[in-house]
């Protein structure tokens, strides 16, 4: 679900009927979903204390009993034991939330009845007694595990049938105790699936304002990044402007002398350019600004090269790693580039648009040659430009230290 649709759904569920415990269909599977692996640990945390309590009960039969009944009791248990444990480890294993629930459930269920059905089986009077245990059904169920409320429901149903069930089909159970039992065990019941229809019902609204106010702040930081994003674009050529430039000019030479890398500035003027508006109009030296600027762009050797409009016909990059011959073939590239799109341009010497290139590179091993780089390339192009035009030329310290 998009983020849109999803703050949308927070914000229709939000003015929903307070109390309710279930979202709109979209919404209640992204809840699920994300509360999930929460759900998951309470899970495993609630099943290791009831094993623990039932290792506590498999001691007391060890202590009170012998003979036969003291073996069903703890083959009961141990079963008992064996059984959570698989329960346990399919659902640390299980990995969509639907999963986990349906075993959580299903486990709850078999339990509950698994209980009564010793309950049925069991001898007189000690059963009666221990049937009273049967409220931590409902209080795993309801309290420990986290279940949604409507989940919770469902095995509170299930097993308070089989609870009654058992009491009413076993017969010599004393009035008394029937009675006592069944109310302990309703009332327990009862009182414990409200709390889990508290907790399901807070938790939720914890959820909605929590989501509604996150999904507004992401929103508010992508409009943010957009904002940024756009504040470093050129929107006539869209490449990066000046801003841009200087930012990742900045991050590139952190880089490069990190790295022990050259790096090489290029400044690039479009010829004549004035001319061309004044024969052309602005539309049309716009025109060809974007066409200049695409037909460079295209010239780059990859992500790590990057250019930018530096104002009016101006245009830089910056190339790491670029020195001698490459460096060279890098600005035959460049010229090329603009000299094969032969945007017409009557006003210049060459009858097309043509670019004067100026070049200079920063070397790790000359400290001082990252000083000024880009005043340097800037040089070299006015180098080129008053030597006539149409050509690229490297600055002197940059041809000094090849």
């Amino acid at each position: 679900m998009r983020d849109v649709e999803l703050i949308d759904e927070v914000r229709a569920n939000i003015e929903s009927p307070f109390g309710t415990v279930t979202f709109t269909p979209a919404l209640e599977e992204h809840y699920r979903a994300t509360t999930a692996s929460g759900r998951r640990r309470t899970a495993l945390v609630a099943g290791g204390i009831g094993l623990a309590i039932l290792q506590c009960y498999a001691a007391a039969a060890v202590l009170t009993l012998n003979g036969k009944a003291l073996t069903a009791r703890l083959d009961f248990y141990f079963s008992l034991d064996a059984f959570i444990l698989g329960v346990l480890a399919l659902t640390a294993l299980s990995k969509h939330h639907r999963l986990s629930d349906t075993i959580l459930i299903t486990s709850l269920v078999i339990t509950s009845f698994a209980v009564c059905v010793n309950y049925l089986n069991g001898e007189a009077p000690r059963v009666h007694y221990e049937m009273m245990s049967f409220i931590f059904i409902p209080v795993v169920a309801n309290s420990m595990l986290r279940l949604l409320f409507r989940q919770a429901a469902v095995v509170t149903a299930f097993s308070l049938v089989f609870f009654l069930g058992a009491v009413t089909l076993r017969p010599g159970v004393p009035l008394d105790v029937g009675i006592i039992a069944s109310l302990l065990v309703t009332g327990c019941s009862t009182m414990t699936l409200w709390a889990a229809y508290r907790s399901d019902r807070d938790e939720r609204l914890a959820y909605l304002y929590l989501a509604r106010e996150q999904l507004a702040a992401d929103a508010t930081q992508r409009r943010a990044d957009e904002l940024r994003r756009l504040s470093m674009l050129d929107p006539l050529t869209s490449v990066a402007n000046r801003r841009g430039f200087e930012e990742r000019f900045e991050a590139l030479v952190d880089r490069c002398r990190g790295e022990g890398q050259p790096l090489a500035v290029v400044m690039i003027d479009i010829d004549h350019f004035k001319a061309f508006n004044d024969h052309y109009g602005h539309p049309q030296g716009d025109a060809c600004l974007r066409s200049v600027a695409r037909t460079l762009a295209e010239q780059l050797r990859g992500a790590d090269d990057h250019i930018a409009r530096m104002g009016g016909e101006e245009f830089a990059v910056v190339a790491p790693g670029l020195r001698g011959a490459d460096l060279v073939g890098f600005l035959h590239r460049l010229s090329g580039g603009v000299a094969r799109i032969a945007v017409p341009h009557v006003a210049s010497p060459a009858g097309r648009v043509t670019v004067s290139i100026g070049a200079a590179v920063a070397y790790p091993g000359d400290p001082e040659s990252w000083e000024e780089v880009v005043a340097r390339a800037d040089r070299a192009l006015y180098e080129a430009k008053n030597t006539g035009r149409d050509r690229w030329v490297v600055d002197d310290a940059t041809v000094a230290y090849v």
